[in-house]
């Protein structure tokens, strides 16, 4: 769901766009298609870097609904067009909060969570299993089994 904060036009929409999220782009980004759905009206003009180099696109400040009802408010994004989705969820949004991906028994999950919470580091975790003290501790897989065991072994 996307609404555009733009005080002359202000649209909520209950329209879901397909988002993809991606960790290498600074700012998010919205179709066309969007664009269009919404009846956006653009802010102003900007100058973006991309893989295909640099251009001038249109801005909008709009606010984006996650699938778990985290909404991101006043986001500054562009138009353009990257592939089957309508959304781009770029480091602007990505970064205020906590961002996961596991392959957890070979099934990939992603996760974000708003405001963040926690902090988590696998390397100091794995750093205190290492331990002569924790030498014994649950290996942080899940499998049940002594680190020194499962992966302990292998590093």
């Amino acid at each position: 769901m996307t609404e555009t904060l733009n005080p002359s036009f202000s649209p909520v929409s209950d329209d879901d766009f397909l988002a993809i999220w991606d960790t290498g782009a600074t700012n998010s980004v919205i179709t066309k298609k969007v664009v269009d759905t919404l009846g956006l009206a653009p802010t102003g003009i900007i100058e973006v870097h991309g893989v295909h180099g640099k251009d001038f696109r249109s801005k909008y400040i709009v606010s984006i609904q996650l699938p778990n009802d985290i909404r991101v408010r006043d986001v500054e994004v562009t138009d353009g067009e990257f592939g089957d989705a309508d959304v781009l969820i770029g480091m602007d949004i990505i970064s205020l909060g906590d961002f996961a991906v596991s392959n957890y028994k070979g099934k990939t999950t992603f996760s974000f969570r708003y405001p963040s919470c926690a902090e988590t580091d696998y390397v100091a975790l794995i750093s205190k299993i290492k331990d002569e003290g924790n030498k014994y501790a649950l290996c942080p897989c899940g499998s049940g089994q002594k680190w020194k065991f499962c992966h302990g072994n292998k590093s």
